[in-house]
């Protein structure tokens, strides 16, 4: 019997919640939510490289709340870092 190959997830951009940057790269993070199957996956991920994801943490569809408190929460620490808030811009 051959084994299958896993099957890759679908990864699906439902929001971009805030973007922000600091420093000499002045590389611009982005805190977006992810459909992942039957997940939701909120990510802190340089908008530059699709691979260099900062922070990533998984909710259920309903957890609304919570992944707006996450959002938040980071938001809030990296201002307090002196990160420069910018435009959300969805293509």
């Amino acid at each position: 019997m051959t084994q299958q190959p896993p099957r890759k997830q679908q990864l699906e951009h439902v929001k971009t919640l805030f973007r922000i940057r600091r420093g000499p790269t002045r590389r611009t993070l982005r805190c977006a939510l992810y459909r992942i199957d039957t997940v939701l996956e909120l990510r802190m991920e340089y908008e530059d490289r699709d691979d260099d994801v900062q922070y990533s943490r998984l909710f259920r569809e309903s957890e609304n709340d919570a992944i707006a408190r996450q959002a938040d929460e980071w938001r809030r620490n990296l201002r307090a870092k002196g990160f420069e808030e910018l435009p959300v811009v969805e293509s």
